[in-house]
């Protein structure tokens, strides 16, 4: 059933939401997504009624929404095209919006969908994914999609124009919606991050990288680079994965083990959102060595929590970023290396330099010249 929620506006609208990817214990682009919105939402629009449909698999969190109506999903296109179609008609809703590129062709009011990024098409992420067949059935039920909603969602100016390139749209159907920082990504001061960060066997100086692991994302470049630091400067840290272990960590731990490397390389699995703010904020540098982005939010996310960012100036990136983080090339090995040995080395240089010995040392310099000043009278 639906639930009343939030807002600033005139006027009242019934509003569906396809939430099956809001998951308790799974952190996903598009439950990120539906996370913002539903959180944030009730805050503006106190006269919205959202009808939140799930199906029996949607396990939400507990401090989020309760209040679904699963709906029968024998088969995923069933789902998408006939349980949809018929709550939204049943609920009287008034506009639909999809986190996907997909809505019901017989939707019974006006929908919003969304489509973060055409990537998929790039980089397939299985090989029944990367027939050129399905690539051609993709981009083509995108593209009818799209000319049927109201408006086309999307996360970057990147994107929009990627978009309106390869699906012909109507330059007025996409609109950006840039994703945000949810306020749990806070600065943690260092005595509350280090316990988290032990607790994944994180006890000194660590690279960070949070993400999946398929081949876009150029984790495998990243685990080169820091493979090739010189040999002191890679003993003084550490580098941790983290990210579902299914998206291709098998791959990467071998080549770490082949390297020599498995007690240096740490994959961590998926981090709960409570102590992902810490092992931000507790590593010395975060690196996303993406060559694809459609928005890129761990980088932001770093940066929220006072982390150094190492980040790939591809796609969307750099719109995202913008001057506050060093950007490379991660295309090319050697660029990656340059700035991984550059940013460790100052950053590391310059930390030792603050040591409590200094400021003691600093402070008495200046009471014993107070002192001496007082033996003068």
């Amino acid at each position: 059933m639906g639930i009343v929620a939030a807002g600033i506006g005139v006027g009242t609208m019934r509003l569906g939401v396809d939430i099956r990817e809001w998951e308790a214990g799974r952190r996903t682009g598009i439950g990120t997504f539906l996370e913002m919105f539903l959180r944030e939402a009730p805050r503006q629009r106190p006269d919205l009624t959202l009808l939140l449909y799930g199906n029996t698999a949607t396990a939400l969190p507990r401090d989020g929404p309760q209040s679904v109506r699963r709906l029968p999903e024998p088969f995923r296109l069933w789902f998408d095209q006939v349980s949809l179609a018929r709550g939204l008609r049943a609920d009287g809703v008034e506009v639909f919006l999809s986190p996907y590129y997909k809505m019901p062709l017989a939707c019974p009011c006006p929908g919003v969908i969304t489509i973060h990024d055409l990537l998929f098409l790039e980089y397939p992420p299985t090989s029944r994914h990367a027939t050129a067949l399905y690539r051609l059935l993709f981009r083509t039920g995108a593209a009818l999609m799209a000319r049927r909603a109201a408006s086309v969602l999307t996360d970057s100016e990147w994107s929009r124009r990627d978009l309106l390139r390869r699906l012909r749209l109507p330059a007025g159907r996409v609109v950006v919606a840039p994703l945000g920082v949810p306020p749990r990504f806070r600065p943690i001061a260092p005595e509350v991050a280090r316990p988290v960060a032990a607790r994944y066997g994180l006890t000194g100086d660590y690279l960070l990288y949070v993400g999946n692991f398929r081949p876009h994302k150029n984790v495998g470049g990243l685990l080169e680079a820091y493979a090739a630091l010189p040999g002191p400067l890679g003993r003084r840290v550490s580098l941790a994965l983290a990210g579902a272990p299914e998206t291709g960590a098998a791959a990467l731990e071998a080549a770490a083990a082949a390297r020599g490397l498995a007690g240096a390389v740490r994959f961590l699995g998926p981090i709960p959102d409570a102590d992902l703010p810490a092992l931000y904020a507790g590593a010395t540098l975060f690196c996303f060595p993406s060559l694809a982005e459609g928005f890129g939010l761990p980088p932001l996310e770093a940066m929220a929590c006072g982390a150094p960012v190492l980040c790939s100036d591809a796609a969307a990136l750099p719109e995202v970023v913008g001057e506050a983080v060093y950007l490379v090339d991660a295309r090319r090995p050697e660029a990656l290396v340059a700035a991984l040995e550059a940013l460790l080395t100052d950053g590391l240089t310059r930390a030792a330099a603050f040591t409590p010995g200094r400021f003691a040392a600093a402070v008495l310099e200046v009471l014993e010249g107070a002192a001496g000043q007082g033996e003068e009278r």
